[in-house]
């Protein structure tokens, strides 16, 4: 008997730094690439993280199709009071599988920089929760001329919480626009809520 699954990585992030003390650990399985992403909240307002990416380009999980990593910091600078909304800025060096050309995705790790602002609005008593992550990225030794690529970045996605906060149904935009090339992608799916370790208080 043969079971198929299919699982989604979203690309956006919300305004949300996790409580001084906070490991988030978060293992993702998908169809285009396998990730293991760190975070640690080792300052009020801050989170480092760091994640490593196995593609999976022929649809085989025993063949190797390469790697990559990113690593960036996160500043959450407003929050409502009610803690369901707010604002951060991110940045750092290697983007995230979805937005980058197959061919460029093991090379890119500490060529390509990047900034974000992850904003996230509650609507409707907080059964709606919109997220919208504009940015900019840089990548220096781009293409055959080896020039520096500037792009525009984007993404949006939309959460919906039919019963309780602990479970969404989701949609997402993202893309990207510039030298290095446009491209855009849409996903949808059924979020969780993710289980944190803190190691003080």
């Amino acid at each position: 008997m043969v079971v198929q699954t299919s699982a989604q990585q979203f690309n956006s992030d919300s305004w949300l730094s996790k409580k001084h003390g906070t490991i988030t650990i978060i293992p993702t399985f998908g169809e285009r690439n396998t990730m293991l992403m760190n975070t640690y909240s080792l300052f009020t307002r801050w989170e480092l993280t760091m994640a490593a990416f196995l593609y999976n380009n022929d649809g085989d999980p025993a063949t190797n199709d390469g790697y990559s990593t990113t690593l960036y910091a996160k500043y959450m600078f407003y929050e409502n009071k009610a803690q369901t909304g707010g604002a951060a800025v991110k940045f750092g060096t290697g983007m995230f599988p979805g937005t980058l050309d197959a061919e460029l995705r093991v090379k890119d790790a500490f060529k390509t920089f990047w900034m974000n602002a992850p904003v996230t609005i509650p609507l409707f008593n907080n059964k709606l929760s919109w997220d919208l992550m504009p940015g900019t990225s840089m990548t220096v030794d781009y293409g055959q001329n080896n020039t520096t690529a500037w792009a525009f970045t984007y993404s949006t996605r939309l959460a919906w919480y039919p019963f309780n906060p602990q479970l969404s149904f989701v949609g997402e935009v993202f893309g990207s626009a510039g030298q290095s090339g446009p491209f855009q992608n849409i996903k949808q799916g059924c979020v969780g809520n993710l289980v944190n370790m803190r190691w003080w208080h």
